[in-house]
């Protein structure tokens, strides 16, 4: 088996280094195509091969044409890289419009940025800006990543925006006994599936699709424009083997990594009994631990433990009186349960204007913890990175999703609450004084609730320089000389 998969790897990465002839002629190029396009992909190949449960290879050949200025954001060419997803090798070159190369990078001439948040782990963006002396500008990228699991494999996204495409494919390779499931958006596709031993082939293949026209304020780009996820039943993700072919069973794996690690010693117990021993309901006693954490703790983002996933153990919160999103969720779900409390973890997609994961398609979609205390009408949810939320309330990080709740019989992907517009206000009162040589002073007030209120609580927050900018930029006023 192993030297079976060693042969098709060698021959799927043959066929993706073949030499292609690199078209800059774009008359080629259907005018359909081409209209309104600020980047054109030419020729685009992507294979995701799984070897086994903990190993994959991701390969790309991309051959794309910059036509104009407004499309130099794809001159910016990034590749994400962990310890875990590891950037093997790159090369890219780059072609005026005459055809004639005018640059040649490797892996070693790029950039390194650090970047993590959230659940996800420590790493880097490997990154060079390539100069355009004329358009169009040509550019052919290879590249491949080595995976140590399976967990998230790499999804086709088919396009971006601006950009139009002449011939894209993308190959999953998998082992029959792992299982993959796919889910196409925003797009009517299905796959060519063809046995290969004891592996299967799908193949998905596009061509000549024009660009889609860009809405400013829309939902992010990954969530309307065209793709398709694909995700594994059985995977491994740092050696710890899992099932992902449901909720309920993700949520098992999820919680069996936070097992033991929501225990606090017995004179932190009895320190949180005697703190809520006046509260007379279970949410008085929620909302004044809630109040201490946010008191006594600060967020730090931390990506260790299983990838970002495994959080540090209550009792190491309580010391450092610091945590992510995970730990902090972890901690106060320790100290909820030292009063006779019970609560669940849960693990959410957290982005303003993201939808909410797929109720059908099980995956690792998540990048944020938060927390449920569940009631017989409405649960109460907290978000525990935050210093200024209000008890039990939401923002527009994570208000409006599906969670996956971690109980102790495994997940379960349940609604978070919608806030209302009439919960969402912002009222600025302003006060005009005149004088007589037409010199005037302006004094405005600012009342907010919901969203806004969470806007102007981080603004508050900052240094007196800091506050003023947001003023200026993000509110649109004009540079105040105090605060009152």
């Amino acid at each position: 088996m192993r030297k079976y998969l060693i042969l098709l790897i060698c021959i799927a990465g043959a066929l993706l280094t073949t030499a292609q002839t690199v078209s800059y002629d774009l008359s080629s190029v259907p005018d359909s195509v081409k209209k309104d396009a600020s980047v054109v992909t030419q020729y685009d190949i992507q294979r995701v091969i799984v070897e086994e449960q903990e190993k994959a290879t991701y390969t790309r050949k991309r051959i794309f044409s910059v036509l104009s200025e407004q499309g130099k954001e794809a001159l910016m060419v990034y590749v994400y890289s962990t310890k875990y997803v590891n950037l093997d090798d790159l090369e890219l070159k780059v072609y005026d419009k005459t055809g004639k190369q005018i640059s040649k990078y490797k892996k070693k001439d790029l950039m390194m940025e650090a970047t993590g948040e959230g659940l996800v782990e420590d790493g880097a963006y490997y990154y060079v800006g390539v100069p355009a002396p004329s358009y169009p500008i040509t550019l052919e990228l290879d590249y491949i990543i080595k995976f140590k699991g399976t967990l998230n494999l790499p999804s086709f996204q088919i396009l971006k925006p601006g950009e139009s495409i002449v011939s894209s494919l993308f190959e999953a390779i998998v082992p029959m006994e792992l299982g993959l499931r796919y889910r196409p958006k925003n797009i009517s596709i299905q796959p060519t599936i063809r046995d290969i031993g004891k592996s299967k082939s799908f193949t998905w293949v596009v061509k000549n699709l024009p660009p889609f026209e860009y809405e400013e304020g829309a939902v992010s780009y990954g969530d309307r424009y065209p793709s398709v996820d694909i995700a594994l039943n059985k995977f491994s993700h740092y050696g710890y083997q899992g099932d992902l072919s449901s909720w309920n069973q993700f949520g098992q794996w999820i919680g069996g990594l936070y097992k033991g690690l929501d225990v606090l010693p017995e004179e932190r117990v009895q320190f949180f009994r005697d703190l809520v021993k006046n509260a007379g309901s279970d949410r008085e006693k929620a909302s004044i631990l809630y109040k201490y954490m946010q008191d006594n703790f600060r967020y730090v983002s931390i990506q260790l433990g299983i990838g970002g996933l495994k959080p540090f153990s209550a009792t190491f919160t309580d010391q450092k009186k610091y945590g992510d999103c995970k730990g902090l969720s972890n901690y106060m779900k320790a100290a909820l349960a030292s009063v006779g409390i019970r609560s669940h973890v849960a693990i959410i997609n957290a982005e303003y204007n993201a939808l909410p994961v797929e109720p059908s398609f099980p995956a690792n979609d998540f990048n944020h913890v938060i927390l449920c205390i569940p009631q017989p009408k409405d649960s109460i949810w907290l978000e525990c990175t935050s210093s200024t939320a209000e008890f039990g309330e939401l923002g527009t990080f994570t208000e409006n999703r599906n969670a996956l709740l971690v109980t102790e019989n495994g997940g379960i992907l349940v609604p978070t609450p919608k806030s209302t517009a009439e919960a969402n206000s912002f009222l600025i009162h302003n006060k005009i004084e005149l004088s007589a040589d037409a010199s005037g002073m302006i004094e405005s007030s600012l009342r907010s609730t919901g969203a806004f209120k969470d806007m102007i609580d981080y603004i508050l927050k900052e240094k007196r320089d800091d506050q003023k900018e947001s003023i200026v930029f993000t509110l649109g006023f004009k540079q105040p000389d105090d605060f009152l």
